[in-house]
């Protein structure tokens, strides 16, 4: 019993703070204070608050429990916060028969503070919630203009986020905390927001305004990465003005996002590929959808694995099964698809279900993706392949199924070119840490948001390489972490030979471009170049493998 209770203390001290006790405030020495608590316990005049303000967690007046405050944000400053997350209800009668099963945060708010003068160097916060850039964030203000934007990580841990405002001083600004989605995860919560002199330890760091479509874009070649604004002229593209030529692209990154697949309605074929689309019905062994880019089509069934009825994630299930609403699996043989029902012929006979009440139907297996074509994310979700070219001022998209098809560049966001040349990105090699060292063992390296490889000092990490290719190159842009204290270093080891790279704490970071010769394996080792501070660390942005033929 004693080594029970001598266990609990040691993995869960938090649970020993007294639910009286607040947690302490993070509002340190030197900042200017714009919300915290205290703000929290009433509407503030000049505030323009949403009309259930009082309704947030927090804003009640008394602390927030510590199941919810340990157990569902981690890091808070004192007592309270302010999140847009809503309880959600239950789905009434009325909206059960209708045939209405999901049930999401329809709650939409708008927070904005009074005028302040920016003073410091930074905007410092805590933010977490949905990933929902421009939907569910917190912005800053100038003249009414959204200069800088921060969104959740896609969880309810807060973590600090700052900022960098250095050109902004003098300015008025003002903050605002906005909620306009309705996604099941479309919520922000935000606490502790000051000037600041530094970034308090933030893992991001805005300093530019939000890009806007196709500002961001870039083309990686087999020379190198050239960025700007893309341009279609004559069935020629043009990066910031430079004429490339389209055998010579590896990866064409448009500069506009893409909407998440799972948001929708869709259908994913054999191949692989998946069609953000409504599926309206099924005909003489074909299915009849409707997208928006492409209107309504037909698709051979035999092309289809899955047709997806409801928004959500992935389903996995024999062929020949119906996914219900609830879960159930039904093995069948599907008779027909309606605007309002669907209907499988099953052990139970000729059984017609509400179409709202069908999750999915598993047709086929997918099949192995086909690494011999280029591969198109639209700006839906789309994820489709094929051959592409330019005509005009449009890329044409020759697909297995869908056959020819027209894309504006608006509906594009990213174009992986592997019919002109091999690009293999880190998250399709097999990679695992291959040891650490140092005094306390550093953190395992590991993929953040957007695909970047965050590596700390004293670690290594280790991949295997395409089978029976010759002529391999890696490439990535290094970057040190944010708020690195210490130059670090990256070495790249294969064949026997090593090149080492030094990353400034500061700057735009380091280009690498290493031949890999004949190896089978490559490393990566980061560490610091000099005395060990925290924080301290690298991040791989961009990082692939190019190039490749049969020996």
């Amino acid at each position: 019993m004693r080594g029970l209770l001598l266990m609990a203390l040691v993995l869960f001290p938090l649970c020993r703070v007294p639910a009286q006790q607040p947690l302490p405030r993070l509002v340190r020495p030197g900042d200017i204070e714009i919300w915290d608590e205290q703000y929290l316990r009433g509407g503030p005049a000049g505030w323009t608050v949403p009309p259930d303000y009082h309704e947030a967690f927090g804003a009640r007046g008394g602390p927030i429990p510590n199941a919810i405050r340990f157990g569902r944000f981690g890091l808070l400053s004192g007592k309270l916060l302010y999140t847009t997350w809503r309880p959600t209800l239950p789905l009434s009668d009325e909206a059960f028969a209708a045939g209405k099963t999901t049930v999401y945060d329809n709650h939409s708010s708008e927070l904005v503070t009074p005028p302040f003068e920016i003073k410091l160097d930074f905007i410092t916060f805590l933010i977490s919630g949905g990933n929902l850039p421009g939907e569910a964030c917190i912005n800053l203000l100038v003249d009414g203009e959204v200069v800088r934007s921060a969104t959740g990580s896609g969880d309810d841990l807060l973590e600090w986020a700052a900022f960098d405002v250095k050109g902004l001083r003098g300015k008025q600004a003002q903050i605002q905390v906005l909620d306009t989605s309705t996604s099941s995860l479309g919520y922000v919560t935000v606490d502790c927001i000051c000037q600041s002199p530094d970034a308090k330890g933030a893992v991001r760091i805005p300093a530019t305004p939000p890009e806007t479509a196709g500002a961001g874009g870039y083309v990686e070649t087999d020379a190198g990465r050239l960025g700007g604004m893309p341009v279609i002229e004559g069935g020629e593209l043009k990066v910031g003005g430079q004429a490339v030529g389209f055998e010579k692209i590896l990866r064409w990154e448009t500069g506009i996002g893409a909407a998440e697949a799972i948001a929708g309605t869709r259908v994913e074929l054999s191949n692989g590929d998946l069609l953000v689309a409504e599926v309206l019905g099924l005909e003489h062994g074909e299915l009849l959808v409707s997208h928006a880019r492409f209107g309504e089509m037909k698709l051979p069934v035999a092309a289809v694995a899955r047709a997806l009825f409801q928004a959500g994630a992935a389903v996995e299930a024999k062929a020949g099964t119906l996914i219900h609403a609830n879960g159930n699996q039904i093995p069948g043989e599907l008779l027909w698809i309606r605007a309002d029902n669907i209907s499988i012929k099953c052990a139970l006979g000729v059984v017609p279900l509400p179409k709202a009440r069908v999750r999915a139907f598993v047709f086929s297996e997918v099949k192995a993706a086909d690494d011999a074509v280029d591969a198109v994310l639209l700006a839906d979700g789309s994820q489709l392949t094929g051959k592409v070219s330019l005509e005009g001022e449009a890329i044409i998209l020759d697909h297995g199924v869908l056959g020819k098809r027209k894309l504006a560049l608006a509906d594009v966001s990213r174009i992986n070119r592997r019919s002109g040349g091999a690009m293999t990105p880190f998250a399709e090699l097999a990679g695992e840490p291959a040891g650490s060292s140092g005094p306390i063992p550093p953190p395992l390296p590991g993929y953040v948001e957007g695909g970047a490889l965050r590596m700390y000092p004293g670690t290594v990490m280790r991949y295997k390489l395409p089978e029976g290719k010759t002529g391999l190159r890696f490439r990535a842009r290094i970057m040190p972490l944010a708020n690195s204290r210490t130059a670090m270093t990256a070495t790249v080891r294969a064949g026997g030979q090593e090149q080492v790279f030094t990353i400034p704490p500061d700057g735009a970071g380091v280009d690498v471009d290493v031949d890999l010769g004949k190896s089978e394996v490559f490393e990566i080792a980061a560490d610091c170049s000099g005395a060990l501070a925290y924080p301290s660390g690298i991040e791989l942005d961009d990082a692939f493998i190019m190039g490749g033929k049969a020996p």
